[in-house]
């Protein structure tokens, strides 16, 4: 109750700050996918916004399943309730306060202060981010195809409490983001001296039509990680936010490092788009067996039947909001319908360790009632291979969203 307090308390601070700028500059006020003011010098710009995913979870598993894992519920939950306040302090100087109140307690996420057009790096962010690893990390939660990120989203944490150099190169055609980060929890904690990871992205456009929506994206990252508690753990659901994590690693001891490698590619070609990421990470220990590797990947495409298309931002390297040609409003504005499909396997079978290996096949549709409001709807066939456990689960979700 005291940190929900605290951030209320910040919270208010930066609108008295804001009334007492006020004073001194005109603020021209605007609707723009947000509530966002900007001062008549252009020197102070402020957005207030927030987002509601409402999620409900259909599952259907096999006895093998149910015997080893439980039976699951049909259930509902708010997968995110977030409020945040963003902007820019004399033009050179970003930050961004974002907050989510939803499955418990309250906890950070986008939380940092950044400065811009740094000689020769670019920007720097310090605070607690996105680590700059995964193209489908990198994009927004608000923007993603499904309602979850493929299972590569599992090999690391997405953010940490750190700082980062990153920038848009070659007039916007290639960017990079390298930073070193802390293990810390959903405050930007962390108590570990000796815990550290160095983590890096390039990415380039081969080509790129902004006017027809052509275009050829290719991206690497890499994470180096040396972990306080010399321990490292994957595990995860078949997409599925509520479903039971079925592959798990368990908790591997005596780690020494890890090295996790990716490479990303995306293809626009106006109402047609194709994804897909692979992830490899080596985990070096101590024990008799010196190393394991675990790897996944996923291949997914959209299909707009009205005609839009995806926005890609050159600046990130990632996907942004889409755009109804016209708004649904109940007099012939209908919005936007994507069909989406993905295809994800992951493995976590190394040596002694047997996690398991599961497959799964996402259909989606979202309907984009207009740029902030959508309805998003997946099946999920998910297929699981472990020891002594071969067996099927069929999932559907449905999500509610509405962001600003």
């Amino acid at each position: 109750m005291k940190k929900i307090t605290l951030l209320f308390t910040l919270f208010l601070m930066v609108l008295v700050v804001f009334g007492q700028v006020q004073q001194e500059n005109q603020f021209n006020v605007k609707w723009d996918n947000g509530f966002k003011l900007e001062s008549a010098d252009k020197n102070f710009k402020l957005k207030f916004g927030g987002r509601i995913n409402m999620d409900w979870l259909f599952i259907d598993q096999e006895d093998t399943l149910n015997t080893v894992f439980g039976e699951p519920n049909n259930t509902t939950e708010f997968r995110r309730v977030r409020f945040y306040n963003m902007g820019q302090v004399y033009k050179t100087v970003d930050y961004k306060l974002e907050i989510d109140f939803g499955r418990g307690p309250v906890a950070l996420k986008d939380v940092f202060i950044e400065i811009k057009k740094m000689p020769l790096v670019g920007n720097l962010r310090v605070g607690h981010f996105k680590e700059p690893i995964r193209m489908e990390v990198e994009t927004s939660g608000k923007y993603l195809l499904f309602l979850e990120r493929g299972n590569n989203e599992a090999f690391l944490p997405v953010r940490n409490f750190g700082f980062m150099f990153h920038k848009a190169i070659l007039k916007q055609r290639a960017t990079y983001s390298i930073g070193t980060f802390r293990t810390s929890d959903a405050f930007g904690n962390s108590a570990g001296k000796d815990d550290y990871s160095a983590t890096g992205r390039i990415t380039g456009l081969l080509f790129h039509n902004k006017e027809k929506a052509h275009l050829l994206h290719l991206g690497a990252g890499y994470s180096y990680r040396n972990p306080e508690t010399n321990t490292y753990k994957i595990s995860t659901q078949p997409e599925s936010h509520m479903a039971p994590k079925y592959v798990s690693t368990g908790t591997v001891a005596n780690v020494d490092d890890i090295g996790i490698a990716v490479v990303e590619l995306a293809f626009v070609w106006g109402r047609f788009s194709v994804q897909g990421e692979y992830i490899y990470s080596a985990v070096n220990t101590s024990d008799s067996i010196p190393s394991y590797d675990f790897s996944a990947y996923y291949g997914a495409l959209s299909f707009f039947i009205t005609g839009e298309h995806r926005n890609y931002l050159t600046k990130t390297g990632a996907f942004g909001r889409v755009k109804p040609k016209r708004n649904y409003d109940g007099e012939g504005g209908f919005g936007a319908l994507e069909f989406t499909a993905r295809y994800s396997e992951i493995d976590l079978n190394s040596k002694i360790i047997e996690g398991g290996k599961l497959k799964d096949i996402t259909l989606g549709l979202n309907w984009h009632l207009n740029p902030v409001t959508k309805l998003m709807f997946n099946y999920i066939l998910a297929d699981l291979e472990q020891t002594n456990v071969n067996s099927t689960a069929n999932i559907a979700q449905v999500r509610f969203q509405i962001d600003f």
